[in-house]
């Protein structure tokens, strides 16, 4: 991303923001206003999400998402629009399910559970199963340094499992979303930004979708925004992809958003995949 210059009275704007009674038009068009500022400050000042949600509460808000979409276009404006994607995702589905391509019989499982007519009929699904199903695919291989339930360092590989789990969480109901949310603490990991799913079993039927940011569950009713939003949070709020789920988120911003330059790591797997996509 370019330097992004702060533009001229932008402590004036600011306190507008935190003290004015402004309309729902006039508070977009003057956060609109610092957008330049606030990237500065968060790309230099601020550490980590939380940090930057204390500075600027309003992303916290029940129109946040909002918030982050407006600073995301502002930020990179040349990218493309995930929401438009969605012959890729076809492109994408077709690919995973040629035969050798899933080896995990549990991915094979889901993504031969819907067909190409499920785009239309249920896009939810659709959309959820080949993305859940990419992990099958894209899942990290290396080794790290993880801590076991008992506290200890250990040495391991991430699996299927903890690549989607480190992208989207499902659970039946809203105490399984937070009681994941209190294990992943009491592990002492960092949760970065994360999908939440209420859904029935087998993904069966979906319920309600959340962006779990610094303690904030943002809630959406439609999965493909709830995606879009939380990749975007990755990018402007300067976090780096987990480790589990680097190849996945990736692949993405390669593939969907046309991103010249990675966040991730770029592997040989990874670009042979949108090589094969694009032919």
């Amino acid at each position: 991303m370019a330097e992004i210059v702060p533009e001229i009275g932008t402590e004036e704007i600011v306190q507008r923001i935190k003290y004015d009674n402004l309309s729902a038009e006039e508070f977009y068009s003057t956060w609109q206003a610092c957008a330049n500022y606030r990237d500065n400050v968060i790309q230099q000042k601020l550490q980590n999400i939380h940090q930057i949600f204390r500075e600027w509460p309003e992303y916290k808000k029940a129109d946040g998402y909002r918030l982050i979409d407006l600073d995301f276009g502002k930020m990179f404006a040349n990218t493309r629009n995930f929401l438009c994607c969605k012959q890729e995702i076809l492109r994408l589905f077709l690919h995973l399910k040629k035969p050798g391509i899933l080896k995990d019989s549990s991915t094979k499982f889901v993504i031969n559970s819907i067909s190409e007519q499920h785009l239309e009929k249920d896009e939810t699904q659709f959309i959820f199963k080949t993305l859940w199903c990419l992990h099958g695919y894209l899942y990290p291989t290396s080794k790290v340094f993880r801590k076991t339930n008992a506290g200890k360092k250990d040495t391991c590989r991430f699996t299927i499992e903890d690549s989607q789990e480190s992208f989207t969480f499902v659970g039946q109901t809203l105490q399984e979303l937070d009681n994941y949310i209190e294990f992943l603490k009491q592990r002492g990991e960092s949760i970065q930004p994360l999908i939440l799913v209420l859904s029935e079993k087998f993904f069966s039927k979906f319920d309600e979708f959340f962006l779990y940011l610094d303690d904030t569950k943002m809630r959406f009713t439609n999965f493909y925004r709830c995606v879009d939003v939380c990749f975007k949070s990755f990018h402007l709020f300067n976090v780096e992809y987990p480790t589990a789920i680097s190849n996945f988120w990736t692949f993405i911003e390669a593939y969907f958003y046309n991103f010249s330059k990675s966040r991730g790591k770029t592997t040989p797997k990874i670009n042979i995949l949108i090589q094969e996509l694009e032919e």
